[in-house]
């Protein structure tokens, strides 16, 4: 498919997706079209950011980890971003995701990328609280 082929193409299912999304009240729906543009243009940010807020909305936690970890990841994204798409992460992993050691890992890492993070310190801090780990705890309460 020619470049100017594949940016329309993407631009179709970047609309589709909002028609069904938003007017339409279908984040199912929404969420095909958005792998679509995936598909098509795969490095695309906000495409990216509206499947992981398309997929929190259908709560559909497994596939919203990979695409939160594909912002995670990139080198591309502003610190800012990155940092919330790692808190996010944690968030699925200390709940849904039901993986409290990977969670300790992702906020760590969002913390890195934002120090300042007084939710995601809070966060950190009832996971070590749970675990018993004091000595990791520790520097933890004193950064809040």
């Amino acid at each position: 498919m020619r470049e100017r082929n594949r940016t329309q193409a993407a631009e179709l299912h970047r609309q589709l997706a909002a028609l069904w999304g938003t007017r339409f009240g279908q984040p199912s729906r929404a969420a095909g079209h958005l792998r679509k543009v995936l598909e098509i243009l795969p490095h695309d940010r906000e495409a990216l950011m509206q499947l992981a807020d398309t997929l929190e909305e259908t709560g559909e936690s497994e596939e919203l980890d990979r695409v939160l970890a594909r912002l995670a990841e990139s080198q591309e994204g502003e610190s800012a971003e990155r940092a919330w798409a790692f808190k996010r992460r944690a968030d699925l992993a200390a709940g849904p995701l039901a993986r409290p050691d990977e969670a300790i890992v992702l906020y760590r890492r969002s913390i890195e990328l934002a120090p300042d993070d007084v939710e995601a310190l809070g966060s950190l801090a009832k996971l070590l609280d749970a675990k018993q780990a004091w000595r990791e705890l520790l520097p933890v309460l004193q950064a809040r």
